[in-house]
C-alpha cells in the first residue's frame, strides 16, 4: 500500500519471500532502511525461519550486526571476493589471494598506511611486507554554501499535524532547521521521517500547520511555485537516487549544475568526486555502478548545486561502514562550510558527526 513507510514496505518484502517456503533465500539488505530494534526483528524471523524448513540463506548486507546470525562471513570487492572469516572471530579476517596472486587491500588499511596511491613490498622471513608509499594527498574542503538573505534559519515547521486516516503521522510538530548544522531526523521505521522531509520541502501538504523554506510558507504556493522555490534554495537525495542512467559520474554532476542554471565548475566537481570515494568511477555510466556507489554519486549530484539547504533521506543505508564514514564526514564538513544539512536516518555514524536531533515516536 501507498502508506506504508519504506521500512514497513521492506518488512512486509521479507514476509512474502518466506510465506512459500523455498529451499534458498536470497535476501539483498533486507534491513537497509529499518531502525535497530525492526532491523534485529528481521534477522530473527529470517533465521528461525529458514531453520525451521531447512533453507540456506545467503544475506546480502552492509550491517554487521548480520553477523549473529551468520555461519560464514565473506566480504566482495570491486566484484570479485576479497576477504572471508568466521563471525565467531570477527577480527581474524584473511585476505583472498587469487590465482593469479592479486589481493585487494581494504581502503581504510591503505589510507592508513599512506598506500592509496602505491605500495612498496619486501618480505621478513615468512611475512610479507606492505609500505606505503603516497606522496601526502591534498585536502578537498567542500565548497561554502552560498550567502543568502536568509540568515540562521534556513527552513521550518510549525506546529505541523498529517494523518493518513487514522494513523497520525506526524502531531503538532515544529523543527527549525539552521545553516551551518547537520541536523538528525531518527526514529523507527514508519514513524514519519521521509514524510517530515516531503512536508518541509513542498512535496506534501499538512493537514494544518505551516512548512516555511527561505521565509516563505510552501504551503499557500502552486506546484508551479514550490518547485521554482525549491530549485533555488534546496537539494534533495531521495530514496533511490533517480540518476541519468545513460550519462557517466561526472556528466551525472555537470547536468545537476546545467539544470539549475550554474556555470561549469570542473573543480568543485572533481572536488566532490574525490572527497565521496568516487575517482576511479568517474567515466563510468552510472548503470554499471553499484548500489551504494549510485548513492554517492547522488550525493555529489545534492551538493555540486551548492544550494544553501541539503535534504537527505537515508543517504548511507546502501553504503558499508568505511564509506558510510566518507559520507559522514562529507556531509559534517557541507555543514560546517555554512550549509544546512537534513538527514532522515537510522545510521549512528551520521549520528556520531550530527549537531542535533529530533527524534520521531
Amino acid at each position: 500500500p501507498a502508506t506504508l513507510s519504506g521500512g514497513e514496505a521492506q518488512r512486509v518484502a521479507v514476509c512474502a519471500a518466506l510465506a512459500h517456503e523455498p529451499t534458498v533465500v536470497l535476501a539483498d539488505e533486507p534491513t537497509g532502511e529499518l531502525d535497530l530494534a525492526s532491523a534485529d526483528e528481521v534477522y530473527d524471523l529470517l533465521s528461525s525461519a529458514v531453520a525451521s524448513i531447512g533453507a540456506t540463506l545467503l544475506l546480502v548486507t552492509h550491517d554487521q550486526r548480520a553477523a549473529r546470525i551468520a555461519d560464514r562471513m565473506a566480504r566482495i570487492r570491486d566484484g570479485r571476493l576479497s576477504e572471508e572469516w568466521s563471525p565467531h572471530a570477527p577480527d581474524d579476517e584473511m585476505l583472498v589471494v587469487d590465482d593469479r596472486g592479486w589481493v585487494r587491500l581494504p581502503e581504510t588499511l591503505r589510507r592508513g598506511a599512506g598506500a592509496l596511491r602505491g605500495v612498496r613490498a619486501s618480505t621478513e622471513g615468512a611475512q610479507i611486507v606492505l609500505s606505503g608509499a603516497d606522496e601526502p594527498l591534498a585536502a578537498h574542503p567542500v565548497a561554502a554554501a552560498p550567502t543568502t538573505a536568509a540568515a540562521g534559519s534556513v527552513a521550518a515547521l510549525e506546529a505541523v499535524r498529517l494523518a493518513y486516516g487514522d494513523r497520525v503521522v506526524l502531531d503538532g510538530l515544529s523543527l527549525d532547521v539552521r545553516a551551518g548544522l547537520l541536523t538528525l531526523v531518527r526514529g523507527r521505521s514508519g514513524s514519519g521521517k521521509s514524510t517530515l522531509l516531503r512536508v518541509l520541502t513542498g512535496l506534501a501538504d499538512p493537514d494544518s500547520g505551516r512548512a516555511l523554506l527561505a521565509g516563505v510558507d510552501v504551503t499557500g504556493l502552486s506546484r508551479a511555485a514550490r518547485a521554482d522555490l525549491r530549485r533555488e534554495h534546496v537539494a534533495v537525495f531521495g530514496q533511490g537516487g533517480a540518476l541519468a542512467e545513460p550519462l557517466d559520474v561526472i556528466e551525472n554532476l555537470a547536468l545537476a549544475r546545467a539544470a539549475r542554471g550554474l556555470p561549469a565548475d570542473p573543480d568543485l566537481i572533481d572536488k566532490t568526486v574525490d572527497s565521496l570515494g568516487l575517482s576511479a568511477l568517474r567515466q563510468r555510466a552510472v548503470r554499471l555502478l553499484s548500489g551504494g556507489e549510485r548513492q554517492r554519486v547522488a550525493i555529489a549530484r545534492s551538493l555540486v548545486v551548492e544550494r544553501p539547504l541539503v535534504v537527505l533521506d537515508e543517504p548511507t543505508s546502501s553504503q558499508d561502514e568505511a564509506h558510510a564514514e566518507i559520507v559522514a564526514r562529507v556531509l559534517a564538513e557541507a555543514a560546517a562550510a555554512g550549509r544546512a544539512v537534513l538527514c532522515a536516518t537510522h545510521d549512528p555514524v551520521l549520528a556520531d558527526v550530527a549537531d542535533t536531533a529530533v527524534v520521531l515516536t
